[in-house]
């Protein structure tokens, strides 16, 4: 920066304080769990080779004092999170899909959760009817150990799911091995504002985008 005579040592150097203090960029902190306890629910209009359509979406978090045993007598504290998303069929009636998950924290701020425990079917990945028919007949044949001479498939096992927070945004991942051998990864991006949160739903296969949904979320008093 170039100081012209009229302009003293100091002032210049105030000057350039200011400017650094400018452009040097701002981190939000992460919001702590707690931040997104509570009931959220909305919808959203989605384009189908047939038309226009509606989804309800619902999403509860709340806490779990007893989440996992540490092994030495205490237990560790987690999250559960619940969410339904309600579709209306052609012949009126409506279809819903429910996917639990219970998460711990993996680090000391809680900014990273594994799950521990999960259910449901997640959202149109690999025909989930399908990878569970695969997951009960495998429990039938594979032994209970694997050894190198009976490796277990990856196909139709159950998701690997673990979430994340980012300033205000907690995001949760899914991801499976398809019937193909590859992969599919579904992200919930939930991000909270004044009102509810703004839900971004991504799902991708190898890379390859299949879908995206956006949706906003009221938070239900009470």
């Amino acid at each position: 920066m170039l100081c012209f005579r009229p302009m003293t040592k100091l002032r210049c150097l105030i000057l350039g304080f200011l400017l650094l203090l400018i452009a040097a960029p701002s981190y939000a902190e992460d919001a702590p769990i707690k931040d997104f306890f509570g009931v959220f629910e909305g919808e959203t209009t989605f384009l189908t080779a047939t038309g226009a359509k509606k989804r309800g979406m619902s999403v509860s978090i709340s806490p779990v004092p007893n989440a996992l045993a540490d092994g030495e007598g205490a237990s560790i504290a987690g999250v559960a999170v619940s969410w339904t998303t309600l579709t209306k069929r052609a012949d009126g009636s409506f279809k819903s899909k429910t996917h639990d998950a219970v998460f711990v924290p993996a680090d000391r701020e809680e900014t990273i959760f594994v799950a521990v425990e999960s259910s449901g079917d997640t959202d149109d990945i690999g025909n989930s009817d399908d990878v569970q028919d695969q997951k009960e007949a495998a429990a039938e044949t594979e032994p209970e150990i694997p050894t190198p001479l009976f490796p277990r498939d990856p196909r139709g096992t159950a998701p690997y799911l673990w979430g994340r927070i980012k300033e205000k945004t907690f995001s949760i991942f899914i991801v499976v091995v398809a019937e193909d051998g590859g992969y599919e990864i579904q992200i919930y991006d939930r991000t909270l504002t004044d009102e509810g949160m703004t839900l971004v739903y991504s799902r991708d296969r190898a890379g390859e985008h299949l879908k995206l949904l956006e949706a906003f979320l009221t938070r239900k008093e009470g």
